[in-house]
Order: C-alpha cells, then sequence, then structure tokens
C-alpha cells in the first residue's frame, strides 16, 4: 500500500532551512549574488511592531508611501524604510510589499501590539506565503529585534523568549508555513502542467525519487543548533499533515502501519514492540478496537513503538493516539455535513506517531512509548451493532449505545494494553491520550484551544505552560464523579455514550479510565475539535497537527 501511495504522488519534502550570523551576511550575498542579480527571486522578511509603524509616521521624515530609493541588493542584512504604506498598521499577520531598484524584494510583516508568540505564528506565516505567491525561490527571514514574549497563562505573567527560542520558532514556523498539499493536483488554475499524466515507467522511476525543493528558508541568527532543531519539529508536523491529508482510499490502516515500519520504526533508539492486525487483535482481548474495526474490508492494527533515550532513568512517558481513518459513524451513521472531513479522525495517532519520531531524530534524554491503533468505523455486513454488550480487554462489560462514540472504545483498549501487556522495557510513568473525539470540544473552546483532562496536576501543569510557551494552548476542563455517573447502567457494566447533552465530552475521561488500569501512572486526555472550515482550510493545512508535536518537544 506504501509502494501505491507513493506511485501516485509523491510527497513533497520540507523545505531546506539554513541559518547565518551576521558575519556571515556579506559572504552569504557573495555565493549568492550572480543568481539574485540574474533571477531577482529571493526575498527579505522583517518583522515590525505596530507601536514601531506608529512611531514612524509620527516622525514624517517622509511622505507615506514613498518606496524604497536606495538599492539593497544583499537581502541577508536588514534595510530600514523610508515609510510605510497608508493603511499599513503592523497589526499580527499583515504583510507590506516593498520594491527597490536593483534590490530584491522586501517583505515586512506585523507583530501587532503585543508581540506573544501566537502574533510571530502568524508574522512568519503571512510573510512566508507572501514571498511564494510572489514566486521567490528562497526567503531570508530575519527575526525581530524586540521581544517575543509566551502566552498569557492563567496564574502567570507572560515571558520573554530567549534569542534561540526565537531562531528555533522562525525555523519552525517558516516550514510549516511553506507546506502545501497538492500532490495530487495535475493541473494549476491557470493551465499550466502541475504534476502531468505519466506512463507507468515514469511513475516507476518518479516513485523511488523524491520531488525537488522550490523553496527554501534562511535564518538571520547565529543559533544553529536551534534553527536544526525548530526545523525538524517542522519536518514532523509536515508529515503529520501528510498523513492528515489522506483520503479513505488511500490512508487506510494498512498504508499507516507501513509508513510507521518504514519511517520511525528504523530511527536510532525505537524499537517495535507489537504489530497485531485483523483477528489477532480479538484473540489478544482487545475486542473493543477490534469490534470498531469489523465492519471495513480494511482489517484494524495496533501497534506499540517504544524509544529509550535515558537508559539510566526509569521515567517512561507513554503517548496513546486514537487512529479512526474513516468515520462514517458505523450504523449510527453521521448526516450531511458531518462525515466529509471524517478521513482526519486519525489525527490523534498521528500526532502520536509523529511526536515519537521528532523525539528520536532530536536525539532526547527521554524515554517514551507509543501506541496506536488504527481502524475504519464503517459499514459493513460485520459492523457491530448499537445495543451490543462487547467485553474490554480489562474484563468489564461495555453497552454499545451509540456506534459513533467509537474512540473512547479504541483508546480504553489500548490503554489496557500498553500498561499491563505490552512488553515494554520501562513501564510507563505517565500517559498522554491524543484524540479527535468529540466535538463538544469546539463547542466548548472554539478553535484555537485543545480541551485538557487530567489527573495528575504536574503532567496537567507542565502541558499548560508548554502550550503558552508554544502558542499551541490548551484548556483544563473537569472530571467528576457525576460524570462517571452518567456512564453506568444496569444491563452491562458500562456504556459507551451517555444520554442526552449535558457535559458530552466530560464522561471520556471516566469512562476510558474505568475502563483501562489508570490507577497507577498520571493520565492526561488532549481532546481536539476537528474543522476545517473558515481561514485555516483555504491554507490548505489542518488545524491541530502542531499542538502536540511541538508542546511535547517543549516538555522534555
Amino acid at each position: 500500500m506504501l509502494r501505491r501511495v507513493q506511485a501516485r504522488a509523491a510527497f513533497a519534502p520540507s523545505v531546506a532551512v539554513t541559518a547565518f550570523g551576521a558575519h556571515q551576511a556579506n559572504g552569504m550575498f557573495k555565493k549568492q549574488k550572480n543568481a539574485i542579480q540574474k533571477h531577482n527571486k529571493h526575498v527579505r522578511v522583517q518583522f515590525v511592531t505596530a507601536t514601531e509603524v506608529k512611531e514612524h509616521a509620527n516622525n514624517k521624515k517622509k511622505s507615506v508611501g514613498e518606496d524604497l530609493t536606495v538599492p539593497a541588493p544583499n537581502p541577508y542584512t536588514v534595510v530600514t524604510p523610508a515609510s510605510y504604506p497608508t493603511g499599513f498598521r503592523g497589526t499580527a499577520g499583515e504583510v507590506s510589499v516593498r520594491e527597490a531598484p536593483k534590490s530584491p524584494v522586501t517583505v515586512f510583516s506585523g507583530l501587532g501590539s503585543r508581540g506573544q508568540i501566537t502574533d510571530y505564528r502568524q508574522a512568519v506565516t503571512a510573510a512566508v506565503r507572501q514571498g511564494k505567491k510572489l514566486g521567490a525561490t528562497h526567503a531570508v527571514l530575519h527575526p525581530p529585534t524586540t521581544p517575543i514574549t509566551t502566552c498569557d497563562g492563567l496564574w502567570t505573567a507572560p515571558s520573554v523568549l530567549s534569542p534561540a527560542k526565537v531562531a528555533e520558532k522562525t525555523a519552525l514556523y517558516g516550514v510549516t508555513a511553506a507546506y502545501q498539499y497538492d500532490r495530487l493536483v495535475t493541473k494549476a488554475i491557470d493551465g499550466s502542467n502541475h504534476n502531468q499524466t505519466k506512463s507507468t515507467r515514469e511513475i516507476k522511476a518518479s516513485s523511488k525519487k523524491q520531488p525537488k525543493r522550490d523553496f527554501s528558508i534562511a535564518v538571520a541568527s547565529s543559533e544553529t543548533a536551534a534553527v536544526k532543531r525548530g526545523t525538524a519539529i517542522g519536518r514532523c508536523i509536515t508529515d503529520c499533515r501528510n498523513l492528515g491529508n489522506l483520503r479513505e482510499d488511500e490512508g487506510v490502516p494498512l498504508y499507516y502501519k507501513e509508513w510507521i515500519q518504514r519511517n520511525v520504526a528504523r530511527l536510532p533508539g525505537v524499537r517495535v514492540r507489537t504489530v497485531l492486525v485483523g483477528d489477532q487483535l480479538r484473540r489478544a482481548g482487545l475486542n473493543l478496537l477490534h469490534s470498531v474495526g469489523k465492519g471495513s474490508r480494511h482489517p484494524p492494527c495496533m501497534m506499540v513503538l517504544e524509544y529509550i533515550g535515558d537508559k539510566r532513568s526509569k521515567e517512561s512517558l507513554a503517548l496513546v493516539g486514537k487512529g479512526v481513518t474513516f468515520d462514517c459513524g458505523g450504523l449510527n451513521v453521521k448526516p450531511y455535513g458531518a462525515m466529509e472531513t471524517m478521513h482526519t479522525d486519525m489525527m490523534g495517532a498521528a500526532t502520536a506517531v509523529t511526536t515519537l519520531k521528532c523525539v528520536a531524530e532530536l536525539g532526547l534524554k527521554v524515554n517514551v512509548s507509543c501506541t496506536v491503533g488504527f481502524v475504519e468505523n464503517a459499514i459493513g455486513p460485520d459492523s457491530y451493532h448499537p445495543s451490543t454488550i462487547i467485553k474490554s480487554l480489562k474484563g468489564l462489560e461495555v453497552e454499545v449505545t451509540n456506534t459513533d462514540a467509537e474512540g473512547r472504545l479504541i483508546l480504553a483498549d489500548m490503554l489496557t494494553y500498553v500498561q499491563n501487556y505490552a512488553r515494554l522495557r520501562l513501564a510507563p510513568t505517565r500517559i498522554i491520550d491524543l484524540a479527535t473525539l468529540t466535538g463538544a470540544i469546539i463547542i466548548s473552546l472554539g478553535n484555537h484551544r485543545a480541551g485538557l483532562f487530567s489527573n495528575q496536576t504536574e503532567l496537567s501543569t507542565a502541558l499548560y505552560q508548554s502550550g503558552c510557551h508554544t502558542g499551541e494552548l490548551v484548556w483544563p476542563m473537569p472530571v467528576g464523579e457525576e460524570h462517571a455517573q452518567l456512564m453506568r447502567r444496569k444491563m452491562a457494566d458500562l456504556v459507551n455514550a451517555a444520554p442526552g447533552r449535558a457535559g458530552v465530552a466530560a464522561p471520556l475521561p471516566p469512562s476510558c479510565s474505568t475502563l483501562s488500569t489508570t490507577t497507577g501512572p498520571g493520565r492526561t486526555l488532549i481532546l481536539r475539535g476537528w474543522r476545517t472550515t473558515g481561514r485555516r482550510s483555504a491554507r490548505r493545512t489542518l488545524l491541530g497537527s502542531p499542538a502536540s508535536v511541538s508542546s511535547c518537544s517543549w516538555t522534555f
């Protein structure tokens, strides 16, 4: 399956990112001088705050709207504009394009008045995409000289990021901003050939080669290690987005299994502990997971991987990800408008496995295991039915009241397995579940925060603070005995969905905890709602994929 997807159209590689110090600017220019003067495909990116724009306008050294008149041919150095265009206020994500004779295009990108990390991400993203829109092949990003701060916390004030962290975020946001999933576009909008139809011989040849990069980034910073770290995180986010963008005809459980075996299992320090496919799941006692996926023609599978980065430590973090490759709702079928984006219902598993990939590539001194289950919740002769009572791996009987509440069933069996049956070198001391589990989180928190359910204050606080540092925000949600009561019934030990609309998301953690053994290690469930409408969908990127990759790497 992996070869078939690759032969159809290869994934574009992540952009290349390099770092250079101030003393290297002239040397970089000499190497690229001929290309810059001949093709003029370089773009200089500088960041300005709303305060700087306002102060510049008050000085009124030159008339507003006047272009740069002094040639500045070296994009690896910064320029001071004579003025900013009328209407440019420097708000977060606002860009202004300036041109000067015999000089590369200069893009000024606004940081807003706060200068927080979320504003900086908008600024870098808007600037890089503007550069690509202008046809540039190389963007030189000059990190701001003004402070970049973390987001406001519940009990803490924003703190200023170090130059190394700013350089890391610059590279990270540059890579994610340049991402575009267009591997299946055969012709561009203007009619020019994009991905032309190829012969069988050409397809076989192209499947062995990666597409050439047509865009690269340079970061004006001497923090080379930080830039490399940010680039590595950005590459893993790109992998996560690519996995989530696959539709049902390509993104099947078998494909994800093969992708993990090729791209993650071979990394230094990573070992595959368990691979169960199809009826092997039932024989191992994972009846909940097997029941969800048995109605599909694509057999379900579960994988357990482990990375040992610190042999002296007894601490180990377990990542558990929900991977429903397509969710039509089962026999409780979803209505029109709620099913079309359900190929992204596997992003919990994609985030978990690419987080492990990122940790291994960075060689972090931590111990991490990753358990992912891939199933398709489909309608077929063998689909599990509403009112069916299924025995979980823990031994509890679960009545299925809604086949569209399949995520908690998958997670429950995997949680029990990773703690009691997985042949891990280190038993997990902390567990983090990642799932696109319910639209109730969107109703509760909107599209920009993930719900955080936890039974361990220390881990919950660390994840919350990491969200403030990365701009990928989470919000603590309540878990109480009143929510657990909603899941109990007389016909079986538990039901998989509580009746009514009250507290739709809250019963999920207690149901998973009851169905699995989670009394020992601290456990945190991160729920992210999924919506591709609006501002972000136009950019052809998926909401949510960077959240846990960058946040967890910061926590480690």
